[in-house]
């Protein structure tokens, strides 16, 4: 996305950082997906730094060198004081605005509904339930190899339950939330899920997409404990969920 270390940034100055949260305020909705650039984490010298480094090469052997490869971190947004993130190695945590505002960040809206206090209250009450669960640095590993290696649906070892990394967890929230809405809405068109559809006018070189596309856990989409930053960023490829709202870095608006 940009390729800033966060590390570069200033978070000591106080007018700075109430500023940069101030516009950020101005244009985030609740509900909304924030990615963040591959430079963002400033805790890459830990023992199990390849993990991270490697997320952006695994989506770009996936996505393509044009895609939106490089953002390595995803949380929901759904006041400036709760943003859901699941870190390593704090697992689900809330984090104000104040706290991220400054990193290299692309904010993505959610195209088939418009949410509603309702609709937030639902999510936020789930997302309540991850906070304090652990973040799986194993499952992480295992979704790298499984594209790395090109691991076929039935060769893959399923995860267990209420294991999560940081873009499976917001996917959960937000695919726990369809299932209530379209319980209580009988009647109304149903939500679908994420990534159950496939733009099939895609070209030969995105043949890797519909590769996984079509050969994973579900007979059709991308089930969710493949989910990446990725995902959120290309949702084009798919059925065109997202879409990209705002860019910023270093608190200011750069598309």
């Amino acid at each position: 996305m940009f390729g800033v270390p966060v590390w570069k940034k200033d978070y000591s100055d106080t007018a700075h950082v109430q500023a940069a949260a101030a516009r950020l305020r101005a244009v985030l909705q609740p509900g909304d997906f924030v990615n963040f650039d591959a430079a963002m984490k400033s805790w890459w010298d830990i023992a199990e730094s390849f993990a991270w480094k490697l997320i952006p090469w695994d989506q770009k052997k996936v996505f393509g060198g044009n895609s939106c490869f490089k953002d390595i971190h995803s949380v929901i947004y759904f006041d400036p004081v709760h943003t859901f993130s699941m870190e390593y190695p704090k697992g689900g945590v809330y984090n104000p605005l104040e706290q991220y505002c400054l990193d290299p960040l692309a904010i993505y809206r959610y195209q088939r509904r418009v949410f509603d206090a309702q609709d937030i209250a639902i999510m936020k009450k789930h997302a309540d339930k991850l906070i304090g669960v652990k973040y799986d640095l194993g499952l992480l590993i295992k979704i790298l190899f499984e594209t790395i290696l090109d691991i076929g649906r039935h060769q893959r070892i399923r995860i267990r339950k209420r294991s999560f990394v940081c873009s499976t967890a917001v996917r959960v929230i937000f695919e726990n939330w369809r299932k209530v809405w379209n319980r209580t809405h009988p009647g109304q068109p149903r939500m679908q899920r994420l990534f159950n559809t496939f733009d099939e006018h895609l070209d030969a070189p995105y043949s890797r997409v519909r590769d996984l596309f079509y050969n994973g856990l579900y007979p059709n989409g991308v089930e969710y404990e493949m989910t990446s930053p990725a995902h959120f960023a290309n949702s084009g490829f798919y059925g065109h969920e997202f879409r990209l709202v705002a860019q910023f870095d270093n608190g200011e608006d750069v598309g």
